[in-house]
């Protein structure tokens, strides 16, 4: 039988597993800050949706309240530090043009266009493009 040298494998066999445990937690690592990236944008994006809605309702309210307004009409509402400029003008006596504009503090903005047909009460056309 032949004598091996077996003396300096413990190294090697430590150094391969630790670079495994490095990769394994930097890929985790990695993961988990990139998801938190993508559901803090996808919070934004529903933020900006709700917050168009929102300015849809306020703008079909003020088209059906019993006030008499002089059109193009420019109206504004803060929520937090977000806030809505919504823009209406008439066609006619019964179909309404509305922009709403959304901003936050942070600069993003969002903006969409529908029309507003007071007779049966319908949102159409509705449009949307990022700011």
């Amino acid at each position: 039988m032949k004598k091996t040298d077996e003396r300096g494998f413990v190294y090697p066999v430590i150094l391969i597993i630790c670079f495994g445990l490095f990769y394994t937690i930097m890929s985790a690592s990695e993961m988990m800050v990139s998801e938190r990236k993508f559901l803090q944008q996808e919070g934004s994006v529903k933020e900006d949706g709700t917050l168009l809605m929102a300015g849809a309702r306020y703008a079909v309210f003020h088209i059906n309240s019993d006030k008499e307004y002089v059109y193009p009409a420019e109206l504004q509402f803060h929520h937090d530090n977000r806030s809505v400029v919504c823009y209406i003008d008439t066609t006619d006596s019964l179909t309404f043009h509305v922009i709403l504009e959304t901003s936050s503090s942070s600069g993003r903005k969002k903006k969409a266009a529908f029309f507003y047909l007071k007779e049966s009460n319908n949102i159409t056309d509705w449009t949307e493009e990022k700011g």
